[in-house]
């Protein structure tokens, strides 16, 4: 049974925990597509073991992924109404732009590694 936990964070480390979350995710996707590679087209049983054993770790990504972009989405927000509280001029997520850069990059390279590994399945099933 999955259970959803929450817990509170200063603003300035949302960035950074969405990035721990990503680099997780891209290192199971890393791990997805090396085992999609070794599915066994061959043994009907085993295949679709496998593919259902691949189809349940590439949802678990996914929701991680669906976390983390609800959580940014949550962040910008409240970055938003953070700006007109605040004094300075400064934009209080100006020392995060890389940190979010890197997350985003990060995410599209899972996505290219979900692709991979949905192609590499759908190779051997041919």
């Amino acid at each position: 049974m999955k259970v959803t936990m929450q817990y509170t964070v200063e603003l300035n480390e949302v960035p950074l925990r969405i990035n721990k979350i990503v680099e997780e995710c891209a290192a199971q996707l890393t791990t997805i597509s090396k085992i999609a590679t070794a599915v066994d087209c061959m043994n009907p049983e085993k295949f679709t073991s496998q593919v259902d054993f691949l189809r349940k770790k590439l949802f678990t990504v996914d929701n991680k992924l669906e976390e983390c972009f609800s959580l940014m989405e949550g962040y910008q927000q409240a970055l938003k109404q953070a700006a007109p509280l605040e004094d300075s001029a400064k934009d209080p997520g100006e020392d995060l732009t890389a940190t979010f850069e890197e997350a985003r990059r990060k995410m599209e390279e899972m996505s290219h590694l979900a692709s991979a590994a949905q192609d590499s399945v759908e190779a051997k099933h041919e």
